[in-house]
């Protein structure tokens, strides 16, 4: 057995000398143009690794918390003795490996580290603190501040997830109490530390009640049992123990089992939280083997117990695959439901029923389940047929032939199916980085599109608008001027003169000064009738403006603004030519003889004063509106060269982004080459890890 060891030894060697010869230096290549690090050197180190060190096969119990495990275990190992803790609570629950020993029976038992005692005094903080404060501590923050409804709510909903899984206790706090309640100013002293103890003190550190139990990580026990000697054997907590810290230790030592011994309660037999559990967490582990065991078998009763074997258990495979199917969990996950949970690899077990047959209970616990397991039809008087219908005897013997006696080829078999998922990682990650870089040209290119379709859209916009609003400009300067034409053409200004002038002048002084303020009253009617006619023409001007702006096609942001910007110029300047109050000038003359032609004289001159004020002020009106032609001309300049900047921002930022989807494309076209290149290379080790587990015998999932 040991040449034949060899041989295929020196197989692996070979292979893996070609590996690190062909697949490293490529390895290499791909992390240089992708910046993705494939891990295969280590995998390939613990290939070698298992190959020079012919060692034990790790055999793992696993299932859910209260499952058997344990009870189980002491009926295969312990030939019934009540050696590892039963019926123990989660809270208790120790990861124990069994190993083997030439000498006595005895044990090590290891003690949390400070930092894991630290994270569980953490976690024990967070079961009975307000979720304000564990917000506040996650933050860093030395006192709790306030937090959104949202933020609180969010947090509620994973408190409450994490203490569902927990179950109704609140179980880290238990242990910290547990802790100081029993060992108190010892804690500080264990933590970190490990400890040889003999067997019959065993139960201060594992069991249920034991003194030492909340603060051990896990325990070594060392058995003389023939089993051991290929075997070293893993009692786990759970995978679904409301403890993370022993939860993880169990996941961790997953990964080093090389085949595991999983337990279902026939009550729930391989409901969905079995088969995720054992398809989540050995998937991941690369388990080569799967011994499926329907424990605590002495629960059913006799109907029970008849459609169970002859039922349930012929049409496991099926079963298992279906749910693999229904839930969507993958074709690797289907296949290794089909393979592992296998009627010939089913060995329903009743570890309760062993110890009956072997007389290991006593006492009131044997009257208890001898009554419960009769009642279920059990033949709890014949230690023979008990000892047959347990299931044990059959199961060790499936662990000596599907385990044992395959030891070579399940410790091969382990590095080789992770070497296999480590090949189809690095096909998915180099994958992933492809389409990554590619999802970033596509989008490099959708952003030049973008960029060149806004940018041509504002350059044609640009020309539009300034073509539309010159136009637009024009026809207003053209209205001003015809408007004004006309409006100096059409103001005219007449002063009526007094309607009655006695003389001779009794009162030369106070009859001068009426006619005066009567003729300054003519006056300063006719300004108002001509400012009104000013007025109303520079209504219909605003009108005839307003209608030209309204007139040019603003289909964007950016012409409205414009537009906007146009129409409160204009609101400005008509503001500014409101009509003013206007006065001429007193009489004066000093004649001493007054007739009609003076006060004639007098009308004229102020007529004239009137006419010439018009006359200015449409003047002044003119100019103004000339000058806001010129106003909105320079601010459309303005707005133009602020138009012309975005628009060389654009054609920078286009440049920019061409440039960036050019290096984008010469990445992934590096990409491409040295990918294709290396699943060329793993396409090799494939087919050669395919011909080694052929010659290994190894199966193929």
């Amino acid at each position: 057995m040991l040449e034949a060891y060899r041989e295929k030894a020196a197989q692996i060697t070979e292979f893996i000398d070609s590996l690190r010869e062909g697949l490293l230096p490529v390895l290499e290549e791909v992390k240089e143009a992708t910046g993705v690090s494939i891990e295969l050197a280590d995998t390939i180190n613990e290939l070698k690794k298992r190959v020079e060190e012919n060692k034990k096969v790790v055999l793992g119990v696993i299932g859910q918390i209260k499952s058997g495990k344990s009870t189980l275990l002491n009926a295969i190992i312990f030939d019934g003795e009540d050696v590892l803790p039963v019926a123990v609570s989660p809270q208790t629950a120790r990861l124990t490996i069994i190993k083997h020993t030439e000498g006595k029976p005895g044990a090590t038992v290891v003690f949390y580290t400070k930092e894991d005692w630290k994270q569980i005094k953490n976690e024990a903080k967070k079961e009975r603190a307000p979720i304000s404060e564990i917000i506040s501590e996650e933050r860093g923050e030395e006192t709790p501040t306030e937090v959104s409804e949202e933020m609180f709510k969010r947090a509620e909903e994973e408190f409450e997830k994490e203490r569902r899984r927990r179950g109704s206790k609140d179980t880290y706090s238990a242990m910290v109490e547990e802790a100081k309640k029993h060992l108190g100013n010892e804690i500080e002293s264990l933590l970190g530390t490990k400890r040889e103890v003999d067997w019959n003190e065993l139960d201060k550190y594992v069991s249920a009640k034991g003194r030492f139990s909340s603060l051990v990580k896990y325990a070594e026990l060392l058995y003389p049992h023939p089993m051991l000697v290929d075997l070293e054997i893993v009692d786990t907590p759970g995978l679904n123990d409301p403890v993370r810290s022993r939860e993880n230790q169990t996941q961790k030592f997953l990964k080093d089992a090389d085949a595991v011994i999983f337990l279902s309660s026939p009550k729930r037999f391989l409901d969905r939280s079995d088969l995720e559990l054992a398809l989540r967490s050995l998937k991941k582990a690369c388990v080569s083997e799967l011994i499926l065991v329907p424990a605590r078998l002495d629960e059913l009763d006799e109907r029970e117990y008849r459609e169970f074997m002859e039922g349930i258990v012929p049409r496991v495979s099926q079963r298992a695959r279906h749910a693999a199917e229904e839930w969507g969990w993958g074709t690797l996950a289907v296949n290794l439901a089909e393979k592992w949970f296998a009627p010939e690899n089913t060995v329903p077990v009743s570890a309760m029923a062993f110890m009956l047959a072997k007389k290991k209970l006593g006492g009131r616990d044997e009257d208890f389940y001898s009554d419960l397991m009769r009642k279920n039809g059990w033949p709890v008087d014949n230690p023979e047929m008990l000892m047959e219908r347990s299931g044990v005897e059959k199961l060790k013997k499936k662990i000596e032939e599907k385990i044992i006696a395959r030891k070579h080829e399940i410790l091969f078999a382990k590095p080789l199916s992770m070497l296999t998922v480590s090949v189809d990682e690095a096909v998915v990650q180099t994958e992933r980085k492809l389409k990554e870089t590619e999802d970033k040209l596509e989008k490099a290119k959708q952003g030049v599109e973008k960029l060149r379709n806004d940018l041509e859209n504002k350059l044609k916009e640009f020309e539009e608008i300034k073509d539309s609003i010159y136009d637009a400009l024009e026809g207003i300067e053209d209205t001003i001027q015809r408007e004004f034409l006309d409006l100096e053409k059409d103001v005219r200004v007449h002063v009526e003169g007094p309607s009655e002038i006695h003389t001779p002048w009794l009162f030369k002084g106070s009859t001068e000064a009426e006619l005066t303020t009567e003729i300054q009253w003519a006056a300063e009617e006719a300004f108002e009738e001509a400012m009104n006619s000013i007025s109303r023409r520079c209504m219909d001007i605003k009108e005839r403006i307003w209608e030209t702006l309204e007139g040019i096609p603003l289909q964007s942001e950016q012409s409205r603004s414009i537009k906007k910007e146009l129409s409160a110029l204009v609101e400005r300047l008509f503001a500014g030519l409101e009509k003013e109050s206007f006065y001429t000038d007193k009489l004066s003359g000093g004649a001493e003889n007054i007739a009609r032609n003076d006060v004639e004289r007098a009308r004229w001159k102020a007529q004239r004063d009137v006419s010439d004020e018009i006359k200015e002020r449409i003047r002044k009106a003119r100019e103004t509106m000339y000058k806001f032609i010129g106003r909105l001309e320079r601010r459309l300049e303005e707005i133009y060269e602020e138009r012309r900047v975005d628009i060389q921002k654009l054609e920078r930022d286009l440049d920019k982004h061409e440039r960036a989807k050019d290096e984008i494309q010469k990445r992934l076209e590096r990409e491409s080459s040295v990918c294709r290149k290396l699943w060329s290379a793993l396409d090799e080790v494939k087919d050669k890890l395919a011909d080694m587990k052929r010659v290994l015998n190894i199966e193929e999932v």
